[in-house]
């Protein structure tokens, strides 16, 4: 079954749904699926993972047909917990840490304020948040790590993390199950993104150091600067486009292929494996001591070529794929 028919029998299934929410169980699915075809797989094996279409709406229906819990009626009614909520620095703060869990994350610049987390929370978060030495720690947890379908229809799952501009120094994110998202970050330090089962996106970020890292998911870096860049992940592709990283850039993934384009380094360090490399960086190659090999796959690069004087590393190291990288030097 591909991805269309798969969708049409579920829409078919999800009655007594609103449009809204009929298209939120939709594009839940749908994402899904994109991700299981970016990490290598075909529609119609992301699709084989699940449940039927019709069971898949016999469940939603259920769960969004039962009635909420009753409340005693003599018991005060409790403050409104769930909701949109803002958590505010009180403080001065140098570094930043999001925990979190089966909730996507978003990372975003601000022009001016204090650093704040935005989220909705639902009824089975649980959220605290410290700041303690100047580090704001923001951390999610789900109650015994249920989903529910109604969490989906009242609220976006994502927490959204607002960095002001005069903020410089490190951030620190952390999830699982879903996806990672930092954009537009001028002049901060170290960037530390993690995950598993999902993807890491990067784009125009301006940073001293930056590493992500997560599993059977894609990571993707555009328009990025850093002194070092470290990429690690397991059955997925990584993507570099038009970065800077002067020091180093290490690459690393496995069942997935490894794509440099545009990229500065004096540094370069890609291992995959069931994967292609390909490339084209900044700089002139006869610069770079170069160490390639590949097996079962062709292979453009000099497998073992170093002269005295080199100061510039590329290693590149697959098996059963090809590797094609080339240079370009930089017109003045």
């Amino acid at each position: 079954m591909n991805q269309k028919t798969f969708l049409q029998q579920l829409a078919a299934g999800l009655t007594g749904l609103s449009e809204q929410e009929r298209s939120s169980v939709l594009d839940y699915y749908r994402e899904l699926i994109c991700d299981g075809v970016e990490n290598g797989k075909s529609e119609e094996a992301v699709i084989e993972e699940f449940d039927s279409p019709q069971d898949i709406a016999a469940q939603i229906r259920a769960e969004y047909r039962a009635p909420e819990p009753e409340q005693p009626a003599a018991a005060p009614e409790p403050p409104a917990a769930f909701g949109p909520h803002t958590y505010t620095a009180r403080n001065p703060i140098g570094a930043v840490t999001v925990n979190a869990q089966n909730v996507s994350v978003e990372v975003q610049p601000v022009p001016d304020g204090p650093l704040r987390v935005l989220f909705s929370p639902g009824e089975n978060d649980f959220v605290t948040v410290t700041e303690e030495n100047g580090v704001f720690t923001f951390n999610h947890t789900m109650q015994h790590l249920l989903f529910h379908w109604r969490d989906l229809f009242r609220s976006p799952r994502s927490i959204l993390l607002q960095v002001p501009a005069s903020f410089h120094g490190d951030i620190s994110v952390k999830t699982c199950n879903a996806k990672i998202t930092a954009s537009a970050l001028h002049d901060v330090g170290s960037v530390n993104l993690v995950t598993g089962n999902a993807r890491i996106s990067v784009s125009d970020v301006d940073c001293h150091a930056l590493q992500m890292k997560t599993s059977n998911g894609t990571l993707e870096a555009y328009g990025t600067r850093a002194q070092t860049c470290i990429g690690t992940t397991g059955n997925g592709r990584v993507t570099v486009k038009d970065c800077v990283f002067p020091a180093r850039l290490q690459l690393r993934t496995s069942n997935g292929s490894l794509h440099a384009e545009q990229v500065t380094s004096d540094d370069f360090d890609f291992k995959t494996s069931n994967g292609p490399i390909t490339g084209l960086l900044t700089g002139d190659a006869r610069e770079y001591a170069i160490h390639s090999h590949t097996s079962n796959g062709q292979n453009n690069l000099p497998t073992d070529w170093s002269y005295p004087g080199q100061s510039k590393h590329l290693s590149a190291a697959t098996s059963n794929a090809r590797i094609h990288v080339d240079f370009t030097v930089p017109t003045v």
